[in-house]
C-alpha cells in the first residue's frame, strides 16, 4: 500500500443532523464583521482530493467566504507548509507519514489551495508544520494587528487540526464559530465528536446559511 493510502485514505459521503449541534452551545455570542476574520483550514488539494464528494464542504466554504467578502472581513488560510526533508516531520511521520512534498506518490500541486477556494489578492496566508494554526506562525499577531477578536473556522480536519486551532483560539481569547457544515473529517462518528468536543470546551458550534446571513446583516 502506498503512504498515501497507509495515512490518507479515501473519505466516503456521510451525514449528519447539522442543524442539532447548535443545541449543545453554552454561549450565545454574535457574530461582528469588525472584530472577525474566516480561517479556512487545510484546503489544499492534498487533503481535499482524500473526500469521495467534497461538494457540501466547498460549497458551504465558499457561501462564508462570499459573505467574509461582502462585508470587508478578512480571509485567512492556514496551509500545511510542505517539508524538503523527511526528517522534518518529527514524530508526525509516523503517525499521518512523510507528508505533502515528500510521498513517495506527490503530485505537482499537492500543496495548493483547492481550485474551488483560490486565494484572492487581499487574503492571507498561514503556514503551519503543526495541528494548531497558532503554533510557531505569526498567526496571533496578525490578529492582533487586525483588532480581531472572533474566528469563523471552518476547513478539514474537524476532528485533527480545525479542533485544535479552536483550543488554540480560546487559550488567547478568541471567540471560535465552529462552523458544523463547513468542516470535513473522516467519518461521521470523528466530526460528531469534534462538534461536541468544541461545543464543550472552547467555542460556539454554528451553521453556514444561519452565520452567513448574520455576517451580512452586521455588515
Amino acid at each position: 500500500m502506498s503512504e498515501t493510502g497507509q495515512h490518507f485514505p479515501p473519505i466516503a459521503s456521510y451525514d449528519l443532523d447539522f442543524a442539532s449541534y447548535p443545541a449543545l452551545n453554552k454561549c450565545a455570542w454574535r457574530v461582528e464583521p469588525t472584530q472577525a476574520v474566516l480561517l479556512i483550514y487545510d484546503m489544499q488539494k492534498w487533503y481535499v482530493d482524500r473526500y469521495e464528494d467534497p461538494t457540501r464542504l466547498l460549497n458551504n466554504i465558499n457561501r462564508l467566504r462570499a459573505a467574509a467578502d461582502k462585508t470587508d472581513m478578512p480571509t485567512i488560510y492556514a496551509a500545511a507548509d510542505p517539508v524538503h526533508h523527511v526528517a522534518e516531520r518529527g514524530i508526525a511521520r509516523d503517525l499521518w507519514g512523510d507528508g505533502i512534498g515528500a510521498v513517495r506518490n506527490a503530485a505537482a500541486g499537492d500543496d495548493e489551495m483547492h481550485p474551488a477556494l483560490t486565494p484572492n489578492r487581499a487574503d492571507f496566508i498561514v503556514r503551519k508544520r503543526k495541528y494548531s494554526a497558532f503554533f510557531q506562525t505569526d498567526l496571533e499577531a496578525l490578529l492582533r494587528r487586525m483588532n480581531r477578536t472572533q474566528i469563523v473556522l471552518c476547513g478539514n480536519y474537524a476532528n485533527h487540526g480545525c479542533m485544535t486551532t479552536a483550543v488554540d483560539a480560546y487559550m488567547r481569547n478568541f471567540k471560535v464559530f465552529f462552523v458544523a457544515d463547513a468542516l470535513g473529517a473522516f467519518d461521521a462518528a470523528s466530526h460528531d465528536m469534534a462538534l461536541r468536543w468544541v461545543a464543550d470546551v472552547c467555542g460556539q458550534i454554528a451553521l453556514t446559511g444561519a452565520l452567513a446571513e448574520e455576517i451580512e446583516a452586521a455588515g
